[in-house]
């Protein structure tokens, strides 16, 4: 009698185990637990019970090479389905090979490796008659049937049978393929687990029990040590013992897991072993810490843990201590998403192909990110370009990854690319997707958080690697097979100069043609590939630069152009004279300044028409002057269209050098006047040769404005040195308050009269001028202070009653100032969109923003108003020091003490009283600045909630410098002589 297990997938009923029972122990029943699933419980003769509990498992091959099949094989009654994933992905039921046997079969174990680091030092070891891929299969009475894999045919094939000469051996369970001749196996009695250890002798066909070693529990799971050399133990509590062959005993190994785990791995990491489990309530244990609650499944690469989870993600984390401590914070990447369900069967070790099994029984390869670049930067260290490229390629990976992986050391190795990659397609489709940013600092940079720093990054990499690849294939002696690749890399560089070569390198194709060289591209086959790459009329409008109108007509002949559009044009450029089409070409192409050396060689006076035309429109003014020779005819007639330019742009000093290079002294001289610059003016006036009357003409003319200009010491120096008038420029100096040099003037040249006449009644008006002026200051000052304090005050009150929630109607208490604030203060933000949004312009709004900062009272932004006014009553007495100053010097030359001093004490008091003044009127809200929060956590509601409670409305309307109170300045102005106690 047997008890069997099936189960149904892709529509395929499955024989999954067969217990058998002996006569002496007939089944009597069987039922399944309500609470844990898959535990079943048996009841037989003789009150004989049992208790399964029965978890999938995935019998795969577990080589770490490339000569590991990846094999997976799926038991089916008497029959195993063996496919190898390295090979191909075969969907069930469906397999690569069918192994039958005998009898039902129970458990399949494939063979060991050994293993150095985690990863397999060979699959077939110079002793070893197996590798990884040979298996053995555990029937149903306890029988073991070995299969090999063929080393011609890559079959597996019988090898032998053997049998276990006990009447217990079908109760043996949980069986590990240990060493070539060794089985470790399970062996349950009551509570209490024994490991076995069995030999194999495939020769004689037969196996035996060498020791029986008691557990301490109930076995659960038996796996491979990471050295091969022994077995871990996984009891039902969580505890792992380690078994040595060389021993007799079990002894407890690494943290104990918080529950016993239907999965269980145990790997070599960074110098340490760390076992990795998976329970049944989908938690996820690293070295005996839950990382992770919702893993449905996971299995070890050879390089990284991959896992899925109830989210229906895959992630990757590098089998490393910083990939597992990633994996622990939660932060192993976005990973991938994948169908609801699926579970991870196996993956190919050393490669990219990752197999997944869906809910319904299909399976699906696919090859993530992680492993493919890991795959490639493994052939990339090796200098394995071409397997690289090739997987990038069909992986759909940026393929700059070939250069920013090791930028230096791809460049050093440039000749050696070219021979990995060997077709011209592959090399050209390289150069077409080269961009400057390095993909391993930015699209891949995850992936290269595993190192201590980002690979370096190369200056101009394109420039860099197409000059170096270009150079590469240009000196082989095939060169002409490299030509596209080369066409690319002048494409690359995106400049006139280089497409300029690649039209160049074309022609020279077609011209070898012609003489009947046999070349392995065709000069149309290569024209039609630039077209590919660039655009057609970019591409047409650089021919016609290089001049050559037979390689214009191969371009446009390849191209979509309508020979109406470009023949015409064409045929009427081949009868000009050739400079003369040069420069049609160049203004054709907006190449200016090149058509301006092409139109200055051609001779004839309509050409120069046109050269002249050509210099103002594009204001080629300095390079036509660089053209011509100095002094000849066309300089001089540039110099004074120059010159002509400078007037309209009122840039007359400049005009004045212009026309007198151009020999146009009277332009000149009325440059210069109306600069200002009387010296100049009367330097040209002595080039004009003026006579001595028109000479005082121009010299009464000079004085007159520059006293408009206000520039009054000039205009004197005019008087009294060119027209002798003392008395005029004495006047001029006291109209422009200049008085030192007013009375050295009338000393030097013995006018004494003029210190009664001007000088002194110019300082007594001058000084009753500045006093009216403080006075007048000081008087605003209080003003506008205490009209400050009042508004202030009206706005403290009213924010009072606000918070105490008496009603606006209650605000007519106050003065009118308040009320009429407080009926506007709530509409004044909106009021003030709505006019920013009517103004038409800049000035047209800061126009409309003075008048809003009324100081008419009652005014919405009065206090501000206030504030500006008080700015620039502050900043203009500040000003006034050094005038004061140099007034108070002259009193004290004519014994005006007493004058004197009461006007440096009048403005040293008006500036004291402004700086006390100073922390009174710009309080702490116009000097703080609000403390905004843009970061990551910022949202558009929260943004502008910060701007509504933290800045005072109106506030934009005062400028941001009247938001602080000015500086007086640093120098000592004060004559200390001078009695200002």
């Amino acid at each position: 009698m047997c008890l069997q297990f099936w189960t149904v997938s892709n529509y395929h009923w499955y024989l999954k185990q067969c217990l058998s029972f002996s006569p002496e122990r007939k089944l009597l029943g069987m039922e399944w637990d309500m609470l844990h699933g898959n535990r079943l419980h048996i009841m037989c003769e003789g009150l004989c019970y049992m208790c399964y509990d029965l978890c999938w498992i995935t019998n795969c091959s577990i080589g770490n090479t490339e000569n590991d099949g990846a094999f997976v094989a799926v038991v089916d009654g008497a029959k195993i389905l063996l496919t190898a994933f390295r090979r191909g992905v075969i969907p069930p039921p469906l397999c690569g090979q069918t192994l039958q046997v005998a009898l039902p079969i129970n458990s399949v174990i494939f063979a060991p490796c050994k293993k150095v680091n985690n990863s397999c030092a060979t699959d077939k070891q110079d002793d070893s008659n197996f590798n990884s891929n040979d298996l053995c299969t555990i029937l149903c009475d306890g029988s073991v049937v070995v299969f090999t894999e063929s080393s011609s045919t890559k079959c597996h094939i019988l090898l032998n049978a053997c049998n276990l000469n006990d009447e217990n051996a079908a109760d043996l369970h949980h069986w590990l393929w240990i060493k070539e001749d060794t089985f470790l196996c399970c062996r349950t009695h009551g509570r209490v687990s024994y490991l076995v250890e069995i030999s194999l002798d495939l020769h004689a066909g037969k196996m035996s029990i060498r020791k029986e070693i008691p557990a301490g529990g109930i076995v659960c799971s038996i796996v491979s040590a990471p050295d091969s050399s022994g077995a871990v133990v996984q009891l039902a509590d969580g505890t792992l013992l380690i078994y040595s062959l060389d021993q007799n005993e079990m002894v407890k190994y690494l943290t104990p897991l918080p529950e016993a785990c239907e999965t269980l791995q145990v790997s070599h990491i960074d110098g340490k072993d760390i076992s990795l489990g998976l329970s049944r309530r989908n938690r996820l244990y690293v070295d005996g810490q839950e990382v992770a609650n919702n893993v449905t499944s996971f299995v070890v690469h050879s390089e990284f843990i991959l896992l899925t989870t109830l989210k229906h993600v895959l992630l990757c984390a590098r089998l490393n201590d910083k990939g597992l401590q990633s994996l622990i914070r939660g932060q192993c990447g976005p990973g991938r998403r994948i169908e609801r369900g699926a579970r991870l069967v196996t993956s190919v070790a050393g490669g990219t192909c990752v197999v997944l099994q869906m809910p319904r029984g299909n399976l699906e390869c696919i090859q993530p990110r992680p492993l493919t670049l890991h795959v490639a930067t493994v052939h990339l260290d090796a200098g394995q370009y071409g397997p690289a490229f090739q997987l990038l390629r069909k992986q759909r990976i940026n393929l700059n990854l070939l250069c920013d992986h090791q930028p230096m050391e791809f460049l050093a190795k440039i000749e050696h690319v070219i021979n990995e990659l060997r077709d011209p397609a592959w090399l050209s489709l390289f150069l077409s997707e080269l961009q400057e940013d390095s993909v391993a600092h930015s699209m891949y940079k995850e992936y290269y958080a595993h190192l201590d720093q980002l690979p370096a990054t190369l200056n101009n990499k394109v420039q860099a690697v197409c000059d170096a690849m270009r150079d590469a294939m240009l000196c082989r002696e095939n060169a002409d097979q490299y030509l596209l690749p080369i066409l690319t890399s002048c494409v690359q560089k995106q400049t006139d100069k280089d497409l300029e070569d690649a039209l160049i390198r074309v022609k020279t194709v077609k011209e070898a043609e012609r003489k009947n060289a046999n070349l392995m591209v065709s000069a149309d086959d290569a024209m039609k590939y630039l077209l590919y790459l660039v655009d057609v009329n970019r591409l047409y409008d650089v021919a016609l630069g290089l001049y050559d109108f037979d390689l214009v007509m191969q371009v446009a002949a390849k191209s979509n152009k309508d020979p109406k559009e470009y023949l015409p044009f064409l045929n009427k450029l081949r009868r000009m004279d050739p400079n003369y089409s040069y420069f049609v070409i160049d203004k054709h192409l907006k190449r200016f300044e090149s058509a301006l050396n092409h139109i200055a060689l051609c001779q004839g006076d309509e050409y120069f028409e046109e050269c002249l035309n050509l210099v103002k429109t594009h204001k080629l003014y300095s390079k036509a002057l660089d053209i011509f020779p100095k002094g000849s005819p066309k300089y001089l007639d540039i110099a004074t269209i120059y010159g002509d330019y400078l007037m309209d742009k009122k840039l007359y000093h400049e005009a004045g050098v212009m026309y007198t290079r151009a020999q146009e002294y009277q332009k000149a001289l009325a440059a210069y006047q109306v600069a200002g610059d009387w010296r100049e003016t009367l330097l040209t006036a002595n080039q004009l040769q003026y006579k001595e009357n028109k000479l005082h003409e121009l010299c009464q003319e000079l004085a007159s404005s520059l006293k408009d200009r206000r520039q009054f010491s000039e205009a004197s120096k005019i008087l009294c040195d060119y027209l002798g008038d003392v008395e005029e420029s004495i006047a001029v100096l006291a109209q422009g308050r200049l008085w030192n040099e007013a009375v050295w003037s009338s000393y030097h040249h013995k006018r004494a009269d003029m210190i009664e006449t001007h000088v002194k009644p110019g300082i007594m008006e001058h000084l009753e001028q500045l006093t009216s002026q403080f006075m007048s200051a000081q008087k605003e000052f209080i003003t506008y202070k205490s009209r400050l304090n009042v508004v202030r005050t009206n706005k403290e009150q009213r924010q009072i009653e606000e918070k105490d929630g008496d009603p606006l109607e209650e605000y007519d208490i106050y003065s009118d100032t308040s009320s009429v604030m407080a009926s506007t203060l709530h509409g004044s933000h909106i009021g003030s969109q709505v006019s920013m949004r009517s103004s038409r312009s800049s000035k047209n709004r800061r126009k409309l923003q003075r008048k809003m900062l009324s100081l008419k009272e009652g005014s919405v932004y009065e206090e501000l108003a206030l504030i500006r006014a008080l700015h620039q009553l502050i900043t203009a007495t500040n000003n006034a020091t050094e005038e004061v100053e140099s007034l108070c010097r002259v009193l004290l030359k004519f014994d005006k003490d007493k004058e004197a001093t009461s006007l440096q004490k009048l403005l040293s008091d008006l500036m004291q009283d402004m700086d006390n003044a100073k922390n009174e009127i710009w309080t702490t809200d116009l000097l703080q600045q609000p403390q905004m929060s843009y970061g990551s956590d910022a949202t558009v509601n929260s943004i502008i909630n910060q701007h509504q409670s933290a800045l005072n409305p109106g506030l934009a309307l005062l400028e941001p410098h009247f938001r602080f109170p000015p500086q007086n300045k640093s120098i000592s102005w004060k004559i200390s002589i001078l009695n200002t106690a």
